[in-house]
């Protein structure tokens, strides 16, 4: 896969700590936010149980290593842009679907919900949720 991110404008999130992607669609006619997450930790990635938040219950059973290699991707291509705002961040205009992103950055949890419509997205991010959405099938 190509990607234009330039490798000055990526730091990889560690390994050891915590990552996690997905979307949420909030504004969805339930009671409760539909989502799907993806945490990645300890060479694993684990899908939530139940589709519905909160609370997340992954599964224990690790998806397979192909799931993997596309999560490790996500992780060695962050981009600095995000590590560089404020955390708890909604970018982009689209509050009712979007991709949702964790880092465990220095003890921190950091968090950002970002439209999945780059139109308005800044151009350091539109190639990173181009390829958060095509791990996660939508592209």
């Amino acid at each position: 896969m190509a990607t234009s991110c330039k490798k000055d404008n990526t730091q990889p999130v560690s390994n050891t700590q915590w990552f996690l992607y997905g979307w949420a669609f909030p504004c969805a006619l339930t009671p409760m936010p539909q989502g799907v997450y993806f945490a990645v930790h300890n060479d694993h990635v684990f899908m939530d149980s139940i589709y519905l938040l909160p609370p997340i219950n992954y599964y224990t059973v690790p998806l397979p290593d192909s799931v993997y290699a596309k999560a490790k991707l996500l992780q060695d291509n962050f981009p600095s842009y995000l590590l560089s705002h404020v955390p708890d961040t909604t970018i982009g205009a689209n509050v009712c679907v979007y991709i949702h992103l964790e880092a465990l950055v220095n003890g921190d949890t950091l968090k950002w919900n970002i439209d999945m419509d780059t139109s308005q997205l800044p151009k350091e991010l539109k190639q990173y949720v181009w390829q958060v959405d095509h791990t996660l099938g939508f592209k």
